[in-house]
């Protein structure tokens, strides 16, 4: 996220008083209040792209989900901390049927170390198996290139892996996905991540 220190008295307020201070509005008033505090966005609960009311009734059981009219594919967003205030690592697991609805598998968070989500990447394609494609993010320049590099070969042998360049912002990026939900194409398998995915989406680009 965006250094909210070089905003501030670099004395009075350091990087880490920051997001001490983000960390500890988030336990009282919820991620809003950070948004509106801090970055002047106060979105009162709905970001500008999704919205909860593109979920309502859209709620299916496991046993109730159509094969796939294509490969199921896993998408990845990366980060390398475990500290309470930094970015987790994130992904979710998808489907297309034959008719081209959309339908939200699995989604797992964690903030862990850089050896931690090392063993997430690999746990989480074995329990895929090797039919789910695993897609990565590739960051501009070299560090991005050495990082899928890594990936594909040291994490995911034996597994179909994907990555492609990040070119645009994360709010251009979830433009399309957006769109799906909005016209409601968008399904979700009923489990106990559907409330904190959903909060994530509306409160998206802050909140995801």
């Amino acid at each position: 996220g965006r250094d909210l220190s070089i905003l501030a008295d670099p004395e009075r307020f350091s990087r880490a008083a920051v997001e001490e201070m983000k960390y500890r509005m988030r336990l009282k008033l919820g991620t809003n209040a950070v948004a509106s505090q801090l970055r002047q966005w106060p979105h009162e609960g709905e970001g500008t792209l999704f919205r909860r009311e593109y979920f309502r009734d859209k709620y299916v059981e496991a046993h109730e989900l159509p094969s796939s009219g294509r490969d199921d594919c896993r998408g990845w967003d990366l980060a390398a901390s475990d500290t309470a205030t930094a970015d987790a690592t994130a992904c979710v697991k998808m489907r297309m049927d034959s008719s081209g609805r959309i339908y939200v598998l699995d989604v797992r968070e964690a903030r862990l170390t850089p050896g931690g989500v090392d063993d997430m990447i690999r746990d989480t394609a074995r329990a895929d198996g090797t039919s789910v494609i695993q897609s990565f993010p590739q960051d501009p320049g070299s560090a991005g290139k050495h990082l899928v590099n890594h990936i594909a070969r040291q994490l995911l042998q034996g597994h179909r892996f994907r990555s492609s360049p990040e070119m645009k912002d994360k709010a251009r990026r979830g433009e399309p996905f957006a769109s799906q939900c909005e016209h409601g194409n968008v399904y979700l398998v009923r489990a106990p991540w559907n409330e904190a995915y959903i909060t994530g989406l509306v409160e998206f680009p802050h909140g995801l």
